[in-house]
């Protein structure tokens, strides 16, 4: 079944090669992603070279199995947010490009959506405000300590959201006003040490 859906095709025989059915070195890195999900094993690259059939990455599956070498993750457990947490690798490049240029945009995301019909705009707002509660990636600033940076995370609050009401506007007409202010948010830089990184 895994190689029918990274291979898109209707069948599989346990003795092809997955070379031979069209089957690449990226694919076969989906594959093993793949088995180490359903599975909850892992082993290198390499043996999907040596075994690249169903019936030889079987057999290398069931041996790993039999020898209880399943993968034992650890168990996920929440961390305190009373404290300041050390950025990852991720954040800390996004802090650091920030320190060199604060008016950089290149990290912005924007995103432009078209909503037809009545919009009710307070339950849109409170649509808003539910997300940013939840994920707290939304709610993340980054500062600097005398050691170094690190992400606090503020406690969830009321969001208001932004609205221009452009129903009498006329010049030059509400549709290029519209995005002559969508491109104006767009490019707007963010403090990642005030935040909010999120805006609307």
């Amino acid at each position: 079944q895994i190689w029918q859906e990274v291979l898109e095709t209707p069948e599989v025989g346990v003795h092809d090669n997955f070379f031979d059915l069209g089957g690449h070195s990226l694919l076969a890195t989906q594959v093993m992603s793949r088995i180490r999900e359903a599975f909850h094993i892992t082993f290198p690259l390499r043996t999907f070279f040596e075994e690249p059939t169903v019936a030889g990455l079987a057999a290398s599956v069931e041996t790993i199995r039999n020898a209880g070498q399943e993968l034992k993750m650890p168990p996920l457990v929440p961390v305190s947010r009373v404290a300041p947490l050390r950025l990852s690798f991720a954040q800390q490049r996004l802090w650091f490009l920030q320190q060199l240029d604060p008016a950089s945009i290149a990290y912005n995301v924007p995103l432009a959506l078209r909503l037809e019909g009545a919009v009710d705009v307070r339950a849109l707002e409170r649509t808003l405000e539910e997300i940013v509660h939840r994920h707290e990636s939304l709610r993340t600033t980054f500062t600097a300590t005398d050691e170094y940076p690190v992400q606090r995370v503020a406690p969830a609050g009321p969001f208001v959201l932004s609205v221009v009401d452009l129903q009498d506007f006329s010049q030059p007409d509400p549709e290029t006003e519209a995005r002559r202010l969508a491109a104006e948010e767009a490019i707007g830089p963010f403090n990642l040490a005030s935040g909010p990184l999120f805006r609307t």
